[in-house]
């Protein structure tokens, strides 16, 4: 769990991130004594006097009588009354502090617990937690246990936390509130099969914010003037409603699409922060409004989480955000992709969208497998969308082969090339347009980052639930 804290610690104490002054910060690992953990715990929340953060991670137990203790370095299971620390002690201690708004996140095993035993009408000093500003986030419900992924570096809600702030909310306001942070997670524990986090707050304690919006589009220039989601073309307004319009030309009022019966795979090259993930939000947004999921669905690959709730369920076949489950999932893909080789088949077509490509190329690419059915890609009904940094695509298989069957391509801000054309320097959202041998300079429009409603309870029971490392349907 020493991974947890340090990890936590420098988000919260960056001054881009957290904010929070290191000196005002007291972490404790490895211990042993219960006692004198509660000394220091009374002592740090009664010194604070604006905002009391208290996060835990490690393991909760129960005794016989379903009370949560935290465990310490040398916590005996059989006897948690006296070797770990009683959660009760820190209850009392958070709700004794005169912090004007308190928090408590805890990581570990039945931390569901914590949020009974806040709301308990016949524990002591209940009635102190309907003060204002108290709120509490736990990774799990009263009965689950949490998870720690083999050979991960963090436990999954502590790494599905810290992913979060780091990357911020595309899209969203200036700050990372409470709420937004909950919303967030616990649309990602369902996509990954997760137990569902849980929370509590009194009043306004959800609007807190944490951290900065790391992922903030600073307001437009009057030079560079925002083109929204809204100004582009409706389908039934379009010369072919099945294209996907992605912005207009940036020297008259035309708009640009992208059309997926010419051009089967599209890619998006451009340095990092100029709009990449924008433009895969807008053909995928634009797909969705334009095909029903019995004639596409999307298998996202999305290692930063940046598209992590913006498609309705129903259009979602799968979602990869590390190697080992991304690459399950690319192997049930291929063996469904090659029973259609032959062109007996019916189903929808299989958008695989691909945000920051260059965090899993590679040797040990899970996408290569991709390579062999390229050649039968408009037989079989696959479409790669793929945004990538301007490395050299040679020294990529995957991409030297998009690129030399002449896949169109839009080139953002930065260096490097594409088939015939240079990338250059472009203010953010702009791009050259490359289809054929053909090039336009292209305004993308803008979009919204909105996340789908998570679902409260989940529609299948656990046991029943689609492994996480696997597909969601068939195709």
């Amino acid at each position: 769990m020493e991974n947890n804290l340090t990890a936590l610690l420098s988000v919260l104490t960056d001054p881009a991130i957290g904010g929070r002054l290191p000196g005002n910060c007291t972490t404790i690992s490895d211990s042993n004594d219960p006692g004198r953990l509660g000394v220091t715990l009374a002592e740090s929340a009664a010194a604070a006097h604006d905002t009391l953060v208290v996060y835990y991670a490690g393991h909760g137990l129960l005794d016989e009588r379903g009370e949560l203790y935290l465990g310490l370095r040398g916590t005996n299971p059989d006897h948690p009354m006296f070797t770990s620390l009683p959660f009760e002690w820190v209850r009392r201690a958070i709700l004794a502090s005169p912090a004007r708004n308190r928090v408590l996140l805890l990581d570990c095993c039945f931390s569901g617990r914590a949020i009974e035993a806040m709301a308990d009408p016949g524990s002591a000093g209940a009635s102190q937690i309907e003060i204002s500003g108290t709120y509490t986030l736990t990774s799990a419900p009263a009965n689950r246990t949490s998870v720690a992924p083999v050979g991960a570096e963090h436990t999954a809600f502590t790494g599905e936390l810290l992913a979060l702030l780091r990357r911020g909310i595309p899209g969203g306001g200036e700050v990372v509130t409470l709420s937004e942070i909950y919303r967030i997670l616990l649309q990602a524990h369902a996509a990954a099969g997760l137990p569902k986090p849980q929370q509590r707050n009194t009043e306004t304690a959800e609007k807190l914010a944490l951290a900065r919006n790391v992922a903030l589009v600073p307001e437009p220039t009057s030079q560079v003037k925002l083109l929204h989601r809204r100004h582009l073309p409706r389908a039934d307004l379009q010369p072919n409603p099945r294209w996907v319009p992605i912005g207009y030309a940036a020297d008259e009022p035309v708009p640009v699409y992208a059309d997926f019966y010419t051009d089967q795979h599209f890619v998006v090259l451009g340095d990092a922060g100029v709009g990449k993930t924008n433009v895969l939000r807008g053909i995928a947004g634009g797909l969705t409004e334009r095909y029903s999921p019995k004639e596409l669905v999307f298998a996202l690959v999305d290692f930063h989480r940046t598209l992590l709730g913006f498609l309705p369920e129903q259009y979602l076949l799968g979602y990869g955000v590390h190697s080992t489950q991304l690459s399950a999932i690319v192997s049930e893909m291929i063996s469904a992709m090659r029973k259609r080789e032959g062109g007996q088949w019916g189903g929808p077509e299989l958008f695989v969208v691909v945000d920051d490509y260059d965090s899993i190329r590679g040797p040990d690419n899970p996408l290569l497998p991709f390579l062999e059915l390229l050649p039968r890609a408009h037989e079989i009904a696959l479409h790669l969308v793929v945004a990538a940094e301007p490395t050299d695509s040679a020294s990529d298989p995957l991409l030297t082969a998009l690129e030399t069957t002449g896949t169109a391509a839009l080139l953002m801000s930065g260096q490097g090339k594409w088939r015939s054309a240079r990338l250059s320097t472009q203010p953010m959202g702009h791009g050259t347009f490359l289809r054929d041998a053909r090039t336009r300079e292209v305004r993308t429009a803008w979009i919204p980052y909105e996340q789908a409603t998570p679902t409260v309870e989940p529609v299948l029971e656990p046991s029943r639930r689609t492994p996480r490392s696997g597909l969601s349907r068939s195709l």
